[in-house]
């Protein structure tokens, strides 16, 4: 009797450890990392109806996966040596819920669905063999119990620690989506600074995620001195969500367009909206700076130019990257337009020449462009 119940004592306190480990580090993964992921799936699935709350979200998923696991666990009464197999279902769940595609504002794919119900039918015929198993029947009822760092213990602990490791890495793994999120977040907040915070160090972007940027440093009147200072990978069209060139997860786009001077209409392109607003007399400000930009990442310094001077911005009060642009053109151009002469961007610039000419081409050339110029329009326009 002392025996069983020693046995029985050892197998409660291991289930007790694996269930904080599941637990928190569940918690810690909902809560942290896949917040802005569960946020924008909520939001498409419930048509923009519902909002995702961070906190709630986590406890309540997180607690809902540990009953069901406590539930397994009573139906499916397996050896000591592998009791924290009886977790695997609610790993399952996590993997459906973290691991989609969005297609769009409105829709999402679930690339899990197909390997799901193979991995849970592995599951039970696993589950089959150890019940039958006496090889580990034997060897755990041979091992003591009574303490946390025995082969029982330690078994259980590394089959959740794998569980974990493999969901990190079956699941969406896009840094930029991550970023994206967040960003979108910080926006419906109105904290335009730390949106704009967001992986400012990261070389990983999308189109999405730059036009994201655009609007947040628009808000704080930084685009002209700073867009060029993240990575940019996409088109100068790209920087308004206009004809499903880019979206919105669950941020309203009718904020952006509002913030120009005024929504678009059907079918029109980029390029055709600003002009239009601009021509109406309905453009705000930040239209202007849009425009200009949205030349400048299409790497179009001559309609850069055009626009500039019909902006009648003051030349005191042109933005960093307007300035770097400017000297690149009349360098670039036999005739300008626009003439322009600043010392002070111009030493940079031929600092930015000279490194590039006596730098090797190739990986070489580029990391040394960025780090010494890399927030400039110039390491954009001749290296990304």
């Amino acid at each position: 009797m002392r025996k069983h119940t020693g046995i029985h004592h050892g197998t409660t306190i291991i289930s007790v450890v694996c269930a904080m480990i599941f637990y928190s580090l569940t918690f810690i993964y909902l809560y942290f990392f896949q917040d802005g992921a569960l946020t924008a799936l909520q939001h498409i699935l419930s048509g923009g109806v519902t909002h995702y709350d961070s906190l709630i979200g986590a406890v309540v998923i997180t607690s809902m996966l540990f009953v069901l696991q406590q539930w397994i666990k009573k139906f499916c009464v397996l050896p000591s040596l592998w009791n924290a197999i009886s977790y695997f279902p609610s790993f399952l769940i996590l993997f459906i819920l973290t691991g989609y595609h969005p297609l769009g504002e409105s829709e999402c794919y679930f690339y899990c669905l197909y390997s799901t119900p193979l991995l849970f039918v592995l599951w039970c015929v696993l589950v089959g063999l150890l019940k039958k198993s006496t090889i580990v029947g034997s060897y755990s009822s041979s091992s003591t119990l009574g303490s946390l760092f025995t082969m029982e213990a330690l078994s259980n602990y590394w089959i959740l620690l794998l569980c974990f490791f493999i969901l990190v890495l079956t699941t969406d793994s896009s840094i930029a989506y991550h970023y994206r999120v967040s960003v979108e977040k910080l926006m419906e907040s109105g904290k335009w600074e730390k949106a704009i915070s967001v992986g400012k160090t990261s070389q990983h972007t999308d189109a999405n995620l730059t036009m994201l940027r655009c609007y947040a440093l628009s808000q704080t009147n930084q685009l002209g001195d700073r867009l060029f200072s993240y990575p940019i990978n996409c088109k100068g069209e790209d920087l308004l969500p206009i004809q499903n060139n880019t979206y919105c997860l669950f941020y309203p786009p009718q904020n952006i367009f509002r913030h120009l001077g005024a929504f678009p209409a059907d079918n029109m392109d980029f390029y055709t909206y600003l002009k239009a607003l601009i021509k109406h007399g309905k453009a705000k400000p930040s239209a202007c700076h849009y425009l200009l930009c949205a030349y400048l990442v299409d790497r179009n310094l001559h309609e850069f130019v055009k626009m500039l001077k019909s902006c009648n911005i003051s030349e005191s009060m042109l933005p960093r990257h307007y300035q770097e642009a400017l000297v690149l053109y009349n360098h670039l151009t036999s005739n300008p337009v626009y003439l322009y002469s600043n010392s002070s961007i111009e030493t940079d610039y031929k600092d930015f020449m000279h490194v590039m000419r006596t730098t090797p081409a190739g990986n070489m050339c580029r990391l040394a462009l960025h780090k010494q110029f890399k927030e400039s329009y110039w390491r954009y326009y001749y290296k990304q």
